[in-house]
């Protein structure tokens, strides 16, 4: 190996070193919903999982919303034909209640709320009767 592919090697590797710190200054966490999310939406499918991300952030101190399977739970008891369909209801006025609180508070959608923002709504609405 001569010197020029050598530095060229050790640059590589300085940056691929410092990639996990350049990602976790990110201001917006990547969330992966499942394909097919019936009965909710898109919008709503991906408010109830930052939902769940934030209630069930991965860490270190315990299982996270991914390590849980938590979101493919709900959706999974969601299209579940002998659940009672009250329950279906609140799950999903509980998200719709959720992008409303950020709509009045923030002015924006839940979704387009950076991490902190969200955390804040998430906390406000837990604070409320209707939220616990």
């Amino acid at each position: 190996m001569n010197r020029k592919d050598f530095i060229k090697q050790l640059a590589i590797l300085g940056v691929a070193s410092q990639m996990s710190f350049i990602y976790s200054c990110n201001d917006k966490k990547t969330i992966v919903i499942p394909k097919n999310h019936s009965p909710l939406s898109e919008e709503y499918a991906n408010i109830l999982a930052y939902t769940l991300e934030i209630l069930f952030p991965n860490d270190k101190n315990g299982p996270s919303i991914q390590q849980l399977n938590s979101l493919e739970y709900i959706l999974w008891n969601l299209k579940d034909k002998k659940r009672d369909k009250d329950s279906n209801k609140y799950i999903i006025d509980g998200i719709r209640w959720i992008e409303e609180t950020a709509d009045e508070e923030k002015g924006k959608s839940f979704l387009d709320l950076n991490d902190r923002e969200k955390e804040k709504i998430i906390e406000f609405v837990s604070n409320k009767s209707w939220g616990e």
